[in-house]
């Protein structure tokens, strides 16, 4: 009976040590997660210095519709003049 105890008690402990070991693989694992999310945040940061603002793009939209504007207009025109003529 005190084999069966000891063997026992010995099971116990080599469970508790595996899962002590998993432990600490999960507690690495986590520090790396967190070391990994810190460089991606840091990334996204920098990513969106890149990005251009609402208020830096609006006199950029404006002068590229009135481009566009103006051209549309001349095709337009064109092609009228060309219907006026053939009449």
């Amino acid at each position: 009976m005190a084999e069966h105890h000891q063997k026992e008690i010995m099971k116990q402990q080599q469970e508790i040590m595996l899962a002590q070991k998993d432990l600490d693989y999960i507690k690495l694992a986590i520090a790396d997660l967190k070391q990994l999310i810190v460089q991606m945040q840091q990334q996204n940061s920098d990513n969106m210095k890149k990005f251009v603002t609402q208020d830096q793009f609006k006199p950029v939209k404006t002068v590229v519709y009135g481009l566009v504007t103006l051209i549309l207009s001349a095709v337009v025109m064109a092609i009228l003049a060309d219907i006026i003529k053939q009449s």
